[in-house]
């Protein structure tokens, strides 16, 4: 039974391992072809976005991370420079009706989801988790 819920500091080894697996540079093309995640989160990082109740989790039966996804404030990612671009384009989107701004909404990503369990329905699980703990 697979369990999806908030993170906490003990997922952090979970988190960092499952990462570890589907980082870019540690897969050859061929593996790279089904997925994989870029930026190395640091388990400080992680711990930061957990005391903003922002990352979600999905464990397996055994109680093991299968996936994991970010969800958090435009302060937190702001430390890449992307995020900083992407901020500057809302005064020119809007969403039904509305503008953009960076209090009525938030990043998500990255997700990272082990390959036994892609195509599962894993991530809308995921999405729920974070709409039920918003």
């Amino acid at each position: 039974m697979i369990k999806t819920s908030i993170g906490t500091a003990t997922d952090i080894p979970g988190i960092l391992a499952l990462q570890e697996k589907y980082l870019y540079n540690n897969l050859s093309e061929e593996e790279r072809k089904r997925g994989f995640v870029t930026t190395p989160f640091t388990a400080e990082q992680i711990e930061e976005v957990i005391q903003q109740n922002g990352i979600f989790i999905a464990t397996n039966a055994e109680g093991g991370i299968i996936a994991y996804a970010f969800a958090a404030s435009w302060k937190y990612f702001e430390q890449w420079e992307i995020f900083k671009f992407m901020v500057s384009r809302f005064p020119q989107l809007s969403f039904q009706g509305g503008v953009l701004t960076t209090e009525n909404s938030f990043q998500y990503g990255p997700v990272c989801i082990d390959i036994p369990y892609r195509g599962t329905g894993l991530l809308n699980q995921l999405f729920e988790e974070m709409g039920s703990s918003s």
